[in-house]
């Protein structure tokens, strides 16, 4: 996995935790 993929998906990963903290909120 290079490292433009790796920080897609951990960009992604972020993403996804912002968008349920804000569900939840």
């Amino acid at each position: 996995m290079d490292k433009g993929e790796r920080d897609k998906l951990l960009f992604k990963a972020e993403q996804d935790e912002l968008n349920s903290n804000m569900v939840e909120a």
